[in-house]
C-alpha cells in the first residue's frame, strides 16, 4: 500500500530500478509520486525529486499527455488498461511503450491514483512492420504470377478510372513495355474517346450497383476486336468502394463464327470461365487480407486457443513469482539469484526450472516459454509487480 513505502528511503527503490521497464505510480490527479530509474532516465532527470509532484504534461512528452491521462483515468474507473502508448524522449525521438496501468489503493481500499509498468517494444514494432509488409509483398508477388498466366485481361483501376495494375495479357495487349507504361493512364488515354466514354459510364456503374457484364469494343492492328467484361467493385480493407477490378476476354473469334450454336456455346462457356475468374481475383484480395491478419496476429501473441480449464489455472506465489520474472527474459539461473538476493537463502537454477517444467508447463499444457507467457497474459495471471 502506498502509505507503507518510505518515498524518502532510496533502499526501497533497489528492486524496480533493476528493472528494464518504466515503473511509476501517480495519484488521482496525475502527479508522480514514485518512479523506477528507467524512467528518470526517460525523462531526462537526474534525480527523483525532479521527477515526483509533476504530472506528463510538464515532461518532454507532454504532446501526448492527454491520452497518458485518458489511459490513466480509464484504469482508475475500470480498475486496469493496457495498450500501447508513445512517448517523446529528450533527444527528440519517439518510441512506443506497451503500457500495463492498474488502480493504486490505500489500505482502507480506497482508489487514490494509478500505478504502471511501460515496456519499450519500439524495436518489435518497427519488425513486425517490416515482417508484415514483406510477407504481404511476396503475397502480391504470387498472385500476380498467377494472373500473368491467365489468357485474358486483368486490371484494376481508382475511381477516377486510373489504371493501378494490370497482368501481362493486358500490357502485351497494348504493346506497352511493361505494367509501368499503362499504370496511372485512363482509358481516355488507350481508346478513342467514343469507346473510352463507353467503358467509363460502364465502370461508374459498377461502382454504384455491383457485378456487371458487357461487351467492349476497340480497334487493335487496325481490327475491331469484341470483348466480353466482368467488372466489381474494388475495396479497400475496410469495405469502402475505391475503383473497379475487371476481366475482359477476347471473344471476336467466337462473335465471326459462322455457326451460331457454336458461336452460342462458345459465348456461354467464356462467360462461366470470366466468372470463376472474377471469383478467383475475389478469393484472392480476400486472401491477402486475412494474410495480413493472420501476420499481426501471430507476431503480437494476441491469438491464443483458450478453453473453460484454462480460466480456472490458480498459480502458487513461487509459480506467479516465476512468471513475472519470466516476462522480464529472464533466465532460471537470473531467477535464482534474483529471490536469492530477495529471500536471503540460497537458490539453485535447477529449483526453478524444476517450477518451469513440472508445474508451469502442466497446468497450462504448454511446451515451451514463449507459449507459456503468451497464455499466462491473455489469461492475465502475469503479475504487475512480485507480492502485488
Amino acid at each position: 500500500m502506498i502509505n507503507q513505502f518510505n518515498f524518502q528511503d532510496e533502499n526501497n527503490y533497489k528492486l524496480i530500478d533493476g528493472i528494464a521497464a518504466s515503473i511509476y505510480w501517480k495519484d488521482k490527479d496525475g502527479h508522480i509520486l514514485g518512479c523506477n530509474k528507467y524512467m528518470l532516465k526517460m525523462a531526462g532527470v537526474t534525480s527523483r525529486a525532479k521527477i515526483i509532484g509533476k504530472t506528463d504534461y510538464e515532461l518532454c512528452w507532454k504532446e501526448y499527455a492527454d491520452k497518458l491521462r485518458a489511459a490513466d483515468i480509464l484504469a482508475m474507473k475500470t480498475g486496469c488498461y493496457t495498450g500501447e502508448e508513445y512517448i517523446i524522449l529528450p533527444n527528440g525521438k519517439q518510441r512506443v511503450y506497451f503500457s500495463t496501468k492498474t488502480q493504486l489503493r490505500n489500505n482502507n481500499g480506497k482508489v487514490i491514483g494509478i500505478a504502471g509498468v511501460s515496456f519499450d517494444i519500439t524495436e518489435q514494432k518497427k519488425f513486425i512492420e517490416e515482417e508484415k509488409q514483406q510477407a504481404v509483398f511476396n503475397e502480391q508477388l504470387k498472385i500476380m504470377q498467377i494472373i500473368d498466366v491467365v489468357n485474358a485481361s486483368i486490371y484494376w483501376k481508382d475511381k477516377g478510372g486510373h489504371i493501378l495494375g494490370c497482368n501481362k495479357y493486358m500490357v502485351d495487349m497494348f504493346g506497352a513495355k511493361d505494367r509501368n507504361e499503362l499504370i496511372g493512364k485512363t482509358d481516355y488515354d488507350l481508346y478513342p474517346s467514343e469507346i473510352a466514354c463507353k467503358i467509363s459510364k460502364m465502370d461508374a456503374q459498377v461502382m454504384r450497383d455491383g457485378p456487371q457484364e458487357s461487351e467492349e469494343q476497340a480497334v487493335f492492328k487496325d481490327k475491331k476486336r469484341v470483348y466480353l467484361s466482368a467488372k466489381n467493385r474494388l475495396l479497400d480493407n475496410q469495405g469502402n468502394v475505391i475503383g473497379v477490378v475487371g476481366t475482359s476476354i477476347d471473344i471476336t473469334a467466337q462473335k465471326e463464327a459462322n455457326q451460331l450454336q457454336l458461336e452460342k456455346e462458345a459465348y456461354l462457356a467464356e462467360k462461366n470461365a470470366q466468372k470463376e475468374l472474377l471469383n478467383f481475383v475475389d478469393a484472392m484480395q480476400q486472401m491477402m487480407n486475412e494474410f495480413k491478419v493472420k501476420i499481426i496476429n501471430e507476431k503480437t501473441g494476441t491469438k491464443v486457443e483458450i478453453n473453460d480449464l484454462d480460466k480456472n489455472i490458480t498459480l502458487t506465489p513461487r509459480e506467479s513469482q516465476t512468471l513475472y520474472y519470466l516476462s522480464l527474459n529472464k533466465s532460471p539461473k537470473d531467477i535464482a539469484a534474483i529471490l536469492s538476493i530477495i529471500e536471503g537463502k540460497t537458490f539453485a537454477s535447477a529449483t526453478i526450472q524444476a517450477v518451469i517444467n513440472k508445474q508451469l508447463y502442466p497446468k497450462f499444457g504448454v511446451f515451451n516459454v514463449g507459449q507459456l507467457l503468451e497464455k499466462a497474459s491473455v489469461l492475465k495471471l502475469i503479475p504487475f509487480l512480485p507480492g502485488f
